[in-house]
């Protein structure tokens, strides 16, 4: 409803229109300005309340809470220690847009703060609650049932697609919700773009950033730099629907249960298989006490993603995505911080025929204490893990890592890179002071139910890598740095147990090593780098072994080399035969020499032509126009003197004569060939002759076509 120049009869009526109807309609008055109502005291029920408050009856006739009367304006509570059961509204039910409304509360124990409530159809839109201080409280009615407790920036229970939650904010600087905190809640309409934003204080049950039960979540944001959160904290939410690049970022305080960007898991006997796609979380410093995951769905979960860095901890898992159908391209970057448990890429848990495919996880810094997954499958069969991805440039694992896992299916073109001192890797910094550090072993691929594990790559840049072993891998490329001298070690094995052997030698059956050397380097004939080193198992190779494979990379170095096991097969060794050699750049070829050709004569045919309109135009008013500007002004001059009766021409007041001159033109320039040059031109202007003691001149400004 739209106010428009009501007065004071009215408003009255209106108002008790409302009283009558059972609940009271806030209006949005236009052009009015924005002021703030304050709550200081409790009154009964029914009584006055500060100008700009209305109370909101319910259907029962129980008066239930008070809201604001106009859009823009904000309701502060401020009650000290006083008990108020009521909920308190920015705007209620006032218009199919409920927009612009507000709530403070600085102190009181309330039951519930809602900036923007619909309970039919409308659209909550850009309204706000900001928590000070004071308790949003969960009160017990007499049956012993919990009731209120929560805050809403927006709210809409309204039963169509179009109820839509949008851009509505919560702002927690202290104080203390018992209940959830939302900061838009959807019935069936889209929750996008919402944002809850926690400084301080506590909320002891469940956060969502935006909530739909029947719609899709977007873009909805949680920031948590302070405060405890005793429940799960959700980016985007929805029971039903979609869930699509929403974000959660924490830089400070604790959360005591799970993280999701992005959650849909609907009921089993819901059919349609939900998506979650381009969720985040970035975590750079405070505490997530269980698992965090970029997107969990249970159809396809894509593009999500998890930053971990500074001193942030996570205490158990790390999820880039996790879906309970096919997870792809979801990442997980840690530069710092804390993982208690695993991290996993991608994953997928109880299915069968499910894709893991291109997720990855990239490492430089901080500890993982259990193991890592590019990609991951627990199912019983028919699962598919390729094309995954680890990289490790520093940071300490406990246990193992795999650059694809699975149950039941395949382990196929998965990669793991190392990189240690002066490796250089595409979109990879390499720490010159530390290298990845791990505990166990790193297996490209692995099937524990006796699939195909094959394609898998090893690619180890750089010197100084230290792991437990490595398995799984088809291929392994040495990527001789430039900065490694005489008898540096790339790849140090410590020996932890390989289970697809159920040995701590490191096997190098079935696999084929090959080698470059970058650009630059300083190596010389007869020079040695240890490759790879297993001083206390060794290393096994048999005629499946290909040990002469060779890296072509760009413009790295020309070498003759052999690789070959030493000091009692712990060793695998590369040693030069002769000096190396740049590969040279191919030789440009040479410019030719300047000169004419057949075709050279099309310059001089245009330059030509342009010549000759010129030089017809330039004739046309040098001759003619001049020609006819003169006796133009001549004539101006006597008309005006024959006027005047004065028949000195040269004193006559003359003013400017219109002139004209109209030529045309054709001729033939020889160029090799020839140009022919045909065309008209006139020339328009206004003429007037000044006389001086000395002379005169003629003054003759024209237009020329």
């Amino acid at each position: 409803m739209i106010c428009r120049h009501w007065n004071k009869k009215q408003l009255t009526a209106l108002v008790c229109a409302g009283l009558m109807a059972g609940t009271l309609l806030p209006c949005k008055m236009v052009g009015a300005e924005p002021k703030t109502v304050e709550l200081k005291e409790k009154v009964n029920d029914g009584d006055s309340l500060p100008e700009g408050a209305i109370w909101d009856k319910g259907s029962v006739y129980i008066y239930t809470g008070i809201a604001l009367k106009n859009e823009g304006d904000t309701l502060v509570v401020d009650l000290g220690e006083i008990e108020w059961q009521k909920f308190f509204y920015g705007g209620y039910n006032s218009d199919p847009l409920i927009k612009d409304f507000h709530v403070v509360v600085n102190s009181g124990k309330i039951r519930s703060a809602i900036g923007g409530f619909f309970g039919d159809s409308g659209v909550v839109k850009e309204n706000s609650v900001t928590i000070n201080g004071g308790t949003v409280k969960i009160f017990t009615n007499t049956a012993g049932e919990p009731y209120g407790g929560d805050v809403y920036g927006g709210e809409s229970t309204g039963n169509s697609s179009d109820d839509n939650v949008t851009g509505n904010i919560v702002t927690i600087n202290g104080g203390t919700v018992e209940g959830n905190v939302f900061g838009g809640d959807a019935g069936h309409g889209t929750a996008e773009g919402n944002r809850v934003t926690m400084n301080d204080g506590a909320v002891n049950k469940v956060l969502y950033g935006g909530k739909s039960s029947w719609g899709n979540a977007t873009k909805n944001i949680v920031t948590i730099s302070g405060g405890t959160v005793g429940g799960i904290v959700y980016g985007g939410y929805s029971s039903t629907k979609d869930v699509i690049e929403n974000t959660v970022t924490i830089s400070g305080g604790t959360v005591n249960s799970d993280v999701f960007g992005g959650h849909s898991i609907p009921p089993s006997a819901y059919s349609e298989e939900t998506i979650a796609k381009g969720n985040r979380v970035t975590i750079s410093g405070g505490t997530v006490k269980r698992d965090v995951y970029g997107g969990r769905s249970k159809g396809d979960v894509t593009k999500n993603a998890i930053t971990i860095s500074g001193d942030g901890t996570v205490d158990n898992n790390v999820y880039g995505g996790r879906s309970d159908s096919n997870a792809m391209e979801n990442t997980v970057t840690i530069s710092g911080g804390t993982v208690g448990n695993s991290v996993y890429g991608g994953s997928v848990t109880g299915v069968s025929n499910a894709t893991v495919k291109e997720n990855r996880v990239t490492m430089s810094g901080g500890k993982v204490l259990v193991a890592v997954y590019g990609g991951y499958a627990l199912g019983s069969s028919g699962n598919t893990v390729t094309g995954n991805t680890v990289t490790i440039s520093d940071g300490d694992i406990v246990k193992n890592v795999f650059g694809g896992w699975v149950s039941g299916g395949n382990a196929e073109n998965n990669t793991v890179n190392l990189v240690g001192l002066g490796g250089t890797l595409e979109g990879v910094v390499a720490n010159n002071q530390k290298t990845p550090n791990i505990a166990g072993t790193v297996y490209g691929g692995m099937s524990m139910g006796g699939g195909a594990v094959s394609g898998n790559t090893l690619n180890v840049y750089g010197t100084g890598t230290q792991v437990g072993n490595i398995a799984g891998f088809d291929t392994i490329n040495f990527y001789v740095p430039a900065s490694a001298v005489n008898g540096d070690m790339m790849l140090n094995c410590t020996g932890s147990e390989n289970l697809l052997t159920d040995s701590k030698v490191t096997s190098l059956k079935g696999t084929t090593v090959k080698t470059g050397i970058e650009s630059g380097s300083k190596l010389k004939k007869d020079d040695k780098i240890v490759l790879l080193r297993n001083k206390d198992y060794g290393i096994e190779i048999d005629e499946t072994t290909n040990l002469k494979g060779t890296l072509d990379v760009g413009n790295w170095m020309e070498y003759d080399v052999t690789v070959d096991l030493e000091n009692e097969k712990k060793d695998l060794v590369l040693t030069l035969n002769k000096d190396l050699q740049q590969k040279n750049p191919p030789t440009p070829e040479p410019p030719k020499p300047d000169r004419l050709t057949e075709n050279s004569k099309t310059f001089a045919e245009t330059r030509a032509a342009e010549v000759s309109f010129l030089n017809n135009g330039s004739d046309l008013i040098t001759k003619q126009g001049i020609l006819n500007a003169q006796m133009a002004a001549e004539a101006e001059e006597q008309a005006a003197a024959a006027e005047n009766k004065n028949n000195d021409a040269v004193h006559a007041q003359a003013g400017f004569a219109p002139f004209a001159a109209l030529g045309a033109a054709s001729m033939r320039y020889e160029t090799g060939s020839y140009v022919d040059s045909k065309g008209w031109g006139i020339n328009v202007g206004a003429s007037r002759i000044l006389h001086q003691e000395d002379g005169k001149t003629l003054l003759a400004p024209f237009l020329e076509y």
